[in-house]
């Protein structure tokens, strides 16, 4: 009787030991692997993202939603010098304490592509973090504990420009354009999600949209109505335009609305955009010759 107990009591030990051993914290955490994680003690699950984006793209159940647009930029940092990080970008070490578990195992960020995410670990590690992750973005995740939005959700920004175009990127029901030419869009780069209709390459060219007093505009400019309203949605609930410096957004702007749209936007160029969804170009690309 004696044996038996004593095997029972040295049983009941490891067995608390295996309940209270911690589970380590792999080399790297991502999308491919963060489901191990949601349910586990001591780790702080934050989403960047906006809340419009949560109801609109949904979210990964677990996550808690600190958004840097809506709430920290401005206010708990800035961004000086775009997304690279550097000490005075800081505005209140408290308020971004107060939010972010300096005691917890982990603390594993995520956004729309990673960007934000890099910038706040960047900010928490200037003051003194050394738990924090960034696991990248919303969509590359795969698996099971996905809630899903409407699509729909959230009215679109008021003023939409380079500064905050990233928010309507997944927006549902708008049509992003780039009027570049295509050899820009191979060196010098672009913004994912919007879809290329050269102003030079096609529409000038083709004559569907021509000059005839310099960017100055004029009904005899649209040469082919038919084709300019075939690319261009006009049942969309914004259609937002951009090129290199924004001339021929606000061009093309003016087209469409002489055609009677009145959902056209000029975002301006893209030497002005800093968000995180840009592909760089190769920056030595030459359009192969005819």
């Amino acid at each position: 009787m004696k044996k038996l107990a004593l095997l029972l009591t040295v049983a009941l030990v490891f067995s608390l030991a295996a309940c209270t051993k911690e589970v380590e914290i792999p080399e790297e955490v991502t999308m491919e692997n963060i489901d191990q994680f949601l349910e586990r003690d001591n780790v702080q699950l934050v989403d960047l993202r906006n809340y419009s984006d949560k109801m609109s793209a949904g979210y990964i159940d677990g996550f808690e939603i600190i958004s840097f647009f809506e709430y920290l930029d401005g206010n708990a940092v800035a961004r000086n010098d775009g997304w690279n990080w550097q000490a005075d970008n800081l505005l209140d070490q408290d308020l971004l304490e107060n939010f972010f578990d300096k005691e917890a195992d982990a603390i594993f960020m995520m956004c729309a592509g990673g960007t934000r995410a890099g910038f706040v670990k960047a900010a928490l590690e200037e003051i003194g973090y050394t738990n924090a992750f960034n696991i990248g973005g919303f969509g590359d995740y795969k698996g099971e504990n996905k809630v899903m939005g409407d699509g729909v959700y959230g009215k679109l920004p008021a003023e939409v420009t380079m500064a905050n175009v990233d928010q309507v990127l997944e927006a549902d029901g708008v049509q992003l354009v780039d009027l570049r030419d295509w050899d820009d869009k191979m060196k010098s780069g672009y913004i994912a999600g919007f879809e290329f209709i050269p102003f030079f390459d096609y529409l000038e060219v083709q004559n569907v949209l021509v000059r005839n007093d310099g960017w100055n505009w004029q009904d005899a400019n649209v040469l082919d109505s038919d084709i300019l309203m075939n690319f261009f949605d006009q049942n969309a609930k914004a259609i937002y335009l951009m090129c290199g410096s924004g001339t021929r957004a606000g061009f093309v702007k003016s087209a469409l609305e002489s055609l009677g749209y009145t959902n056209v936007h000029n975002v301006g160029g893209i030497a002005d955009y800093a968000g995180e969804n840009k592909v760089l170009g190769d920056s030595v690309y030459v359009w192969p010759a005819a």
